[in-house]
């Protein structure tokens, strides 16, 4: 006697299981896309908080080196305590930024200063954006007086 085999519903079976492990491998390529997305964004707002720390560590050390004593971001004699910069001449506004949206993003900037000996200064530039910290402090030593830059600086 023959036997017959019932075949019936079987593409339908199978057209579920492909469709559930297609379904499966997108949402895990959904997650992992998620996450590496995550990570740039992250990547480039603490990129973003230390270009603009190196920005106002730039101009102070121009003034400096320009300037030097008469700079009007020259700190103060006192070579005791470490204290706050005032530092609204020198601040990036939403009205002069060429891109108003990226600025707008700064949370805080804070900007001290500490003396080391009668000839060094660290400024230490510290800015917030969305979220991310960065500081960059810029040392400034007095050169001798036979150079035309009053100052000389690095980063650190």
């Amino acid at each position: 006697m023959k036997r017959i085999r019932n075949t019936r519903g079987s593409t339908l079976t199978t057209a579920i299981i492909v469709l559930l492990l297609v379904l499966t491998l997108t949402g895990g390529m959904y997650v992992l896309a998620s996450i590496y997305y995550h990570d740039s964004e992250v990547n480039h707002y603490e990129r973003q908080a230390y270009l603009f720390a190196k920005s106002e560590c730039k101009v102070f050390s121009q003034y400096l080196t320009n300037e030097g004593d008469k700079s009007p971001y020259y700190p103060s004699s006192d070579h005791n305590s470490a204290k706050t910069a005032m530092t609204t001449d020198i601040k990036l506004s939403r009205n002069t930024a060429s891109n108003s949206s990226v600025v707008s993003g700064i949370k805080s900037n804070t900007v001290t200063y500490r003396w080391y000996g009668n000839n060094t200064i660290k400024y230490k530039v510290t800015v917030n954006y969305k979220g991310e910290t960065s500081t960059v402090t810029l040392s400034c030593v007095k050169s001798d007086s036979s150079s035309s830059k009053k100052w000389i600086y690095s980063y650190e």
